[in-house]
This record gives C-alpha cells, sequence and structure tokens, in this order.
C-alpha cells in the first residue's frame, strides 16, 4: 500500500505536466528522424565516385570540397568564392581525420551537422516569431525532407554552410537580439559564399533601419571577414584571398551570359519552379555522360513535374492570405523577398546547375513561406502540407537511393 501511494504522486505528476511537455518535444523528435535520414545518406555516399570524383551528383565537388574541409595541405583555391570556407570547417575535420581515417565520411558528418545545426536555427526562429509548435513543426519538416535538405546534408558542399549563416540572421532579428550578434551571422553566410551577403544585408537592415548603423555593421563585417582571410592564407598557404583583382580573373568562363545570355527567358517554367519548388522535391533524377569524359553522372531532369504544380498552389495560397488578412510579420517577408533576388540572380548567372546552390537559401524560402501562410492559418492546408512532406520524402529518398545504387 506505501508503495502504491508514493507512485500516486508521480503519476499525477506526469499526467500534469506530459500535456506541457509533448508540444516541446516535437521540434526535437522530427529533428532527429531527419537527422537520422541524412546519416543514413551520408553513408551511402561515402566511398562511392560521388566523393571521389567532381560533378557526379549534381554538379557537387565534392572530392574538392572533402579536401578543404579536411586537408591543411590541399590546394585551397576555391576560397576566392568561398572565403572563410576552408578556416571554418577545416579544423573540425582535421581534428575528425585523426580519429577517422575516412576524409569521405568526416566532411559527410560535418555537413550532417550543419544541417542538423541549420534545422534547430530555423525551429528557434520559428518559436521566437509566435508560430505555434503544431504548427511549425510541419514546417521545421517540410523543409527538413526537402529534396535539397536530404541532398545536401549528406553529400558535402559549401552551401549548406551559408545557409546557416543566413538563417542565424533570420533568428536574431526575429528575437531581437543586439545587432553586434549579426556579424558572426555574416562571417558565416559571407565566408561561405559571398553572395548570401544579400540577404544577410536586408536582415541587417531590418533589425537597425539605421543607415549609418547598417553601414557601421556591414565595415565591421566586411573588415573582420578581410582579416580572418588573411589569418586563413597565413594557415593555409594555397588559399587565395577573395578582395584581389585578379582574384575572379580566371573564373569569368564560368557564368552563364558568357554562352547564353537570355537563358532564365528562354526556360521560365525551369526558373520559376527551382525559385520557388525545387527545394520540395526532385522533380527527377537521370543519368547522362559527362562532358568532359566517358563517365556517368547525375542530373535533374528539366521537366514540369505534379510537384512544381502542388508547390505553385501552396504559394498562391499563401499570397492569397497575405492579401486578406494582415501579416503580423509582413517587413521581415518584404526583407526575405528582397534579400532572396540578388543572392538567386547571382547564382542563376554563375550557373545553370541551379540545384547545386539551393543549401544557400532553402531555409529562407521555407521560412517565407511559412511566414505567408501564417497570415491565414487553415487546418486544411497544415494537413495538405503533411501529406506533401510525406510524399516528397518516399520520392525524394527513392531518388537519391536510385542514384546511389548505380554509383
Amino acid at each position: 500500500m506505501g508503495e502504491m501511494k508514493a507512485a500516486l504522486p508521480a503519476r499525477s505528476f506526469i499526467r500534469r505536466w506530459w500535456p506541457l511537455a509533448l508540444p516541446h518535444l516535437y521540434y526535437p523528435v522530427v529533428i532527429a528522424v531527419c537527422v537520422c535520414a541524412y546519416v543514413h545518406l551520408a553513408l551511402s555516399v561515402c566511398g562511392t565516385r560521388a566523393t571521389a570524383e567532381i560533378n557526379i551528383l549534381f554538379g557537387a565537388d565534392a572530392s574538392r570540397v572533402i579536401d578543404d574541409m579536411t586537408c591543411p595541405e590541399g590546394n585551397h583555391f576555391r576560397t576566392k568564392m568561398h572565403p572563410l570556407f576552408v578556416l571554418l570547417t577545416c579544423p573540425t575535420g582535421t581534428a575528425l581525420s585523426g580519429a577517422i581515417p575516412n576524409k569521405a565520411l568526416v566532411g559527410g558528418m560535418i555537413v550532417v551537422a550543419i544541417g542538423a545545426a541549420t534545422l534547430v536555427v530555423f525551429a528557434l526562429t520559428l518559436h521566437a516569431l509566435g508560430i505555434p509548435h503544431a504548427r511549425g513543426v510541419i514546417y521545421v519538416a517540410l523543409l527538413g525532407s526537402s529534396g535539397a535538405f536530404l541532398t545536401w546534408s549528406a553529400i558535402p558542399e559549401t552551401h549548406m554552410l551559408g545557409g546557416l549563416g543566413v538563417m542565424l540572421a533570420c533568428y536574431l532579428v526575429a528575437s531581437r537580439r543586439h545587432p553586434l550578434l549579426l556579424v558572426p551571422a555574416g562571417l558565416i553566410a559571407g565566408g561561405a559564399a559571398l553572395p548570401n551577403l544579400a540577404p544577410w544585408l536586408t536582415l541587417a537592415w531590418l533589425r537597425t533601419p539605421s543607415l549609418r548603423r547598417v553601414v557601421a555593421l556591414c565595415a565591421l563585417t566586411i573588415t573582420t571577414l578581410t582579416l580572418l582571410a588573411l589569418l586563413q592564407r597565413h594557415i593555409y598557404p594555397s588559399a587565395t584571398l577573395w578582395f584581389m583583382p585578379d582574384t575572379y580573373a580566371k573564373d569569368y568562363r564560368y557564368f552563364v551570359w558568357q554562352d547564353e545570355t537570355v537563358f532564365w527567358l528562354a526556360r521560365p517554367f525551369k526558373v520559376l519552379s527551382y525559385f520557388a519548388v525545387w527545394p520540395l522535391a526532385l522533380p527527377g533524377i537521370e543519368s547522362k555522360l559527362h562532358p568532359l569524359g566517358p563517365r556517368m553522372i547525375f542530373v535533374l531532369r528539366e521537366q514540369l513535374s505534379p510537384t512544381f504544380l502542388i508547390g505553385l498552389a501552396f504559394w498562391f495560397i499563401a499570397f492569397l492570405g497575405l492579401r486578406r488578412t494582415v501579416c503580423p510579420h509582413r517587413s521581415l517577408v518584404v526583407a526575405l523577398s528582397i534579400g532572396l533576388t540578388p543572392q538567386y540572380a547571382f547564382f542563376l548567372l554563375y550557373s545553370t546547375e541551379t540545384f547545386l546552390f539551393a543549401g544557400a537559401w532553402i531555409g529562407q524560402v521555407a521560412l517565407l513561406l511559412a511566414l505567408l501562410l501564417e497570415a491565414s492559418p487553415s487546418r486544411l492546408v497544415s494537413w495538405a502540407l503533411v501529406s506533401l512532406i510525406v510524399a516528397q520524402f518516399i520520392v525524394n529518398w527513392h531518388g537519391l537511393q536510385s542514384a546511389l545504387a548505380s554509383l
């Protein structure tokens, strides 16, 4: 009897506090499931040609990125476009390489950690914006199961790190933290790729709507970025400096305007699907011969897929809701939209392999969609999003597994 009486208070405690604790478990459970999927895909990629060569999966320079992450003595020439990527990742990768001899596995674990951190910061941003846990977890699952996240949280590439920096800036703005905290977020975003400074700048302007303060914040960030680039050059002599006049001379040949000046006008459906919909699900994966040699590569099919039409429907619902109701975060919606435009335009001009850069802005697109849908929340839309998450996860998982099985 004494044991039963002692157990009753514990049961009543659980019955009382469990409903309050349950919503706080939504985010950790969904993020843990996504991370498990990333780890499995990273292990599947490890040891294949996708990590031993470049341009095997969706134009990824996986072998070069792995060298940047794990080899201090490697050739870090791409720091001209990714100014601090080696400094931000190589110390961790070098330390892990001492315990894990497989460098491809080390690179995979680093991008898995970056993907997991981005999901955590995304969830914190939704919480800071006052979005209820029950709906916020749907947006986290939408981002975590997207084609971009499943791919670039498992295959080593540089752009997920930039997406993490921009998402960190979104959280700092949403939670109204001190503006100086935007400096490390800008170093991560711009250090991964310079175009990521465009959305960071609009977020800085939103947090500090004073021109003098924004200019001072930008000057501090750029100065720190330059000093850290010099430190990186001292530690890793093969690293290049982003601010040297001849840094980009050899890269001009990569820009699309040299070959297809108006290619985005000739393929409007592809551009629209890449901007608004492609992060959700891969439209299809096919193999082609590499133009520089007799080897197979895997690319995305350029076609109008059902996922494209579903995604357009969600964007239409979102903008319709924004027009009919007062969006409580309209200024953040405007800042995200303005920041995405130059960032996306630069990558679009730089290469036709747009999906390769998806990790840089997929978080911003997911946050923008969440804010627009929250302007007019609907239970029907929430259940439709849940159905889309399940469908896109199955499609993305099957497509990636099929491609990896063929390597």
